[in-house]
């Protein structure tokens, strides 16, 4: 552990000033700059790990739903070589059997988020985020959607599966990795399809606890629309900050997208490029490919 001191000729000057430690005077840290944001300032370098590590927690059972699923843990670079240093970011993502592992996936096609944010990270383009990916189960329809829909013959268990999420989950997961403070702003949440209707409706339902969601491709048809029709217009408290896509080949889910936009801005007062992000994939199509 070493210290040293710096001198600020004015207060902007101060609030301007970011860092990056040096090793044996050749090696600068990955990562982001740190930005000295107060009169004592800690940091927690790494210099070697370009890569994140990946962990499996199997058979985490559900109290709030009676059945079990795997767990897949992302620890960011850094994570493994200073063992001081915490996640900036935990990032929920759903479906976490297609996310790491190709042979896991459904298809047989992942999303390779480890490849997406190892350079992302390590380059200092991002904050450090470590990912919970949680598997879904036989019950994916009940557990994904808010309200059952008839003409589906499911659904209506997403808030059991999102207090699954917050009771069972990420104690578990705090008990044995390092995290941050469960703060909105430190806590995210994405999935696509179903699961992206699912991290709209915690982001609507739930913002005191997610602060950024990730809606892709999402199933906002579901129920003749309900989430537009009514999570939107009903929920009290809608203080999220949103990101939507959809490809431009994936028909009823873009409509349904541009509508549920069109409403947020209109009813809810988003505003886009501030607490609302929206991304259409020109050739985009609804599978893990494009996601």
């Amino acid at each position: 552990m070493w210290e040293t001191g710096l001198i600020c000729t004015s207060q902007r000057e101060a609030e301007m000033l970011e860092m990056k430690a040096l090793l044996d005077d050749s090696t600068w840290m990955l990562g982001r700059n740190k930005v000295v944001a107060s009169s004592e300032t800690i940091i927690y370098p790494w210099f070697h790990q370009d890569k994140g590590e990946l962990i499996d927690i199997i058979d985490v059972f559900s109290k709030e739903l009676s059945n079990t699923r795997d767990l897949t843990i992302y620890t960011p670079p850094g994570y493994a070589e200073n063992e001081m240093l915490v996640p900036e970011t935990v990032l929920i993502m759903h479906d976490g059997q297609n996310l790491f592992y190709p042979q896991r996936s459904f298809a047989g096609v992942a999303w390779m988020i480890q490849d997406t944010l190892n350079p992302l990270i390590s380059q200092g383009n991002i904050e450090t985020i470590l990912v919970i990916g949680v598997a879904n189960t036989g019950q994916r329809c009940d557990e994904y959607t808010n309200i059952y829909d008839s003409s589906e013959g499911c659904g209506g268990n997403a808030d059991a599966y999102l207090d699954f999420l917050e009771s069972t989950v990420l104690p578990l997961v705090s008990k044995n990795f390092r995290l941050p403070k469960m703060l909105p702003e430190n806590l995210s949440m994405i999935g696509s399809s179903l699961g992206g209707l699912l991290s709209c409706y915690a982001g609507a339902s739930r913002s005191s606890i997610y602060g950024r969601v990730g809606c892709m491709s999402a199933s906002l048809w579901w129920d003749s629309e309900q989430f537009r029709n009514n999570v939107i217009r009903s929920t009290a408290s809608f203080d999220s900050i949103f990101y939507m896509d959809s490809g431009t080949q994936e028909d009823t889910i873009l409509q349904s997208t541009l509508s549920t936009v069109s409403d947020m801005r209109k009813i809810r007062n988003f505003t886009l490029q501030k607490d609302l992000f929206v991304y259409l994939d020109k050739g985009g199509e609804h599978n893990e490919k494009y996601w």
